[in-house]
């Protein structure tokens, strides 16, 4: 099975960032922080510096497919990062995952290994998201944990969920129309970034901002 973080996480100098990214800059390992089944990463596209992707060391589709363990393990360390944004950036985060349970419904999710988007806002968001982009079928969901429990009672084949940073989730769970990168798409424009394609704009500025925020080196090597 071809997987590009799998890939990444096994064989540092024969994956897909290291090829568009990393060896042109070269920075062979971009990993941020790690816990025993997590790491984090600054994104490929990097819309604003502490963009980061938050990925699961042992390949699953996405959150909704992970055990009760992994899903609090996840938000232990995201909630970690999100005070180093806080700390060094002066911003809250914003998170978002474009999601699938099902390989033949991918939907948004460009990417089938599970990854959160993390990313450093300002001020809540959603208000204008909903207005200007017209997002129907979310529903307001009041934490994580009660969205793993909906989860469970209905497992969805595809969907969206979006984290503004008062710590509501809007949640569409079924998400089989969506185009792919669905969230970057609706963002780019608030970060004053006119391309939001990843794999046609890395924004390596940001991208080695973010390794910054983290006191990594820029150069590894």
């Amino acid at each position: 099975m071809h997987c590009c973080f799998c890939e990444e996480y096994q064989n540092p100098l024969n994956n897909q960032y290291y090829h568009l990214l990393g060896k042109k800059i070269g920075i062979k390992d971009r990993k941020i922080k790690e816990s025993t089944n997590w790491y984090a990463v600054p994104t490929i596209g990097c819309l604003t510096a502490g963009y980061m992707l938050l990925v699961c060391k042992q390949h699953y589709q996405s959150l909704a497919n992970l055990n009760i363990d992994l899903y609090h393990e996840m938000l232990t360390l995201k909630s970690h990062l999100e005070t180093i944004i806080l700390e060094k950036l002066k911003r809250p985060c914003i998170a978002f995952e474009h999601g699938s349970t099902d390989s033949n419904y991918s939907g948004a999710n460009s990417v089938e290994h599970v990854h959160l988007h993390i990313l450093p806002y300002p001020e809540t968001i959603w208000d204008n998201l909903h207005q200007k982009y017209h997002l129907t079928n979310f529903e307001l969901i009041s934490n994580y944990e009660e969205l793993y429990q909906k989860w469970q009672i209905n497992p969805p084949k595809s969907y969206l969920f979006f984290q503004d940073i008062n710590n509501n989730i809007y949640y569409n769970p079924n998400a089989e129309e969506m185009p792919s990168q669905f969230f970057r798409k609706c963002l780019a424009s608030y970060y004053k970034s006119d391309q939001w394609d990843w794999q046609k704009e890395y924004y390596v500025d940001n991208f080695l901002q973010t390794l910054e925020c983290f006191q990594l080196p820029i150069t590894n090597s």
